[in-house]
């Protein structure tokens, strides 16, 4: 089930976005809060609160590049109910790839590890 630990609820965001393209699912992993965050690798992948977050989701699912993530390292730290992620890896776009970082919080509510910021690069 998506969400029930922090690095089920990582995955199922990449997996959501880019293999099934499904903008409300992968949104509905977000939590609720006004001050949610998404930074993607480009200047212009950059959304904060609700709206700018959909938005942004909703143009990831929507884009006709083929993109994936392939993690070699994830680390996880949980302190009550806030999980830090950090994972190194590859970005494919269309065939080409590329490193990719990226630093997760997710908070626990209800019983579901929800994003609350996303911040990824691809470092020279």
């Amino acid at each position: 089930m998506a969400g029930s630990d922090p690095l089920t609820a990582f995955d199922a965001l990449y997996r959501i976005a880019c293999t099934d393209r499904d903008a409300e699912a992968v949104f509905a992993l977000w939590a609720a809060d006004d001050d949610i965050t998404m930074w993607g690798s480009d200047e212009d992948e950059r959304a904060f609160g609700q709206e700018e977050v959909r938005a942004l989701m909703e143009a990831v699912t929507l884009s006709p590049s083929e993109l994936a993530f392939e993690w070699e390292d994830k680390q996880v730290r949980v302190g009550g109910d806030v999980a830090w992620v950090n994972a190194r890896g590859t970005l494919w776009v269309n065939g080409e790839s590329s490193p990719y970082r990226v630093t997760a919080v997710l908070l626990h509510r209800d019983g579901r590890w929800l994003w609350h910021t996303h911040s990824g690069s691809e470092p020279n």
